[in-house]
């Protein structure tokens, strides 16, 4: 089922099907119009606090779709939604900047929309309805207990729940979640982090 209402205060919205495939697709077309971000303890290689969706060229896309903030820099829009970000990177295998997997996010679209996304990708659709903001809880991740296909190579590609890492400030640590997200359990304290990022990024060292 759609889930219409993104954000404590409504940030994302989507009147329809049609609409929320539409606009996966436009964010997934890496044309340099928009970027995906997480701002927060990046230096630690943690996932954000701050999920934004960054906007370029002076046109607010999708006005009735988006609550947009002022940018800085060469950014003109953004759009902060941690809950929505972080759907965007789980469900259909979004990653951090402006270039995205098409074929893989496509492969990750029901049959049925595929239309709808190829028409976002393509920088398709009309205006779309407005839906009334209002205030929602952020919903619990569940916690996942089976390993996923490595998407990289490299020495952490066989690690599996259960198994200790050691990261360069936290130290050492066990993991309790393992999908396109990594949580790891440092004494009792878990952490986010983007997967396979933070061991391509060097943020975890292999344990002796």
């Amino acid at each position: 089922m759609l889930r219409k209402i993104w954000g404590r205060n409504g940030q994302v919205r989507f009147a329809s099907e049609q609409e929320y495939y539409r606009i996966i697709g436009y964010l997934a077309r890496s044309k340099g119009e928009t970027e995906l971000t997480w701002e927060h303890n990046e230096d630690q290689g943690a996932w954000g606090s701050e999920g934004r969706i960054h906007f370029y060229g002076s046109n607010k896309k999708f006005p009735n779709n988006f609550s947009y903030t002022k940018g800085r820099g060469n950014v003109t829009y953004r759009v902060n939604c941690n809950d929505f970000v972080e759907h965007l990177s789980n469900r259909f295998k979004f990653v951090q900047g402006k270039y995205q997997n098409i074929p893989a996010i496509r492969q990750s679209i029901p049959q049925e929309w595929v239309k709808y996304f190829d028409e976002g990708v393509q920088g398709l659709g009309n205006p779309t309805t407005p839906i009334a903001r209002t205030t929602v809880s952020t919903p619990v991740v569940p916690q996942q207990t089976t390993t996923v296909s490595s998407v990289s190579s490299g020495w952490w590609s066989d690690l599996k729940v259960g198994d200790r890492v050691r990261h360069i400030k936290f130290g050492e640590g066990r993991i309790d979640i393992l999908s396109n997200f990594l949580v790891v359990n440092f004494m009792g304290m878990q952490k986010k982090f983007l997967y396979p990022d933070c061991f391509i990024k060097g943020f975890f060292i292999k344990m002796q």
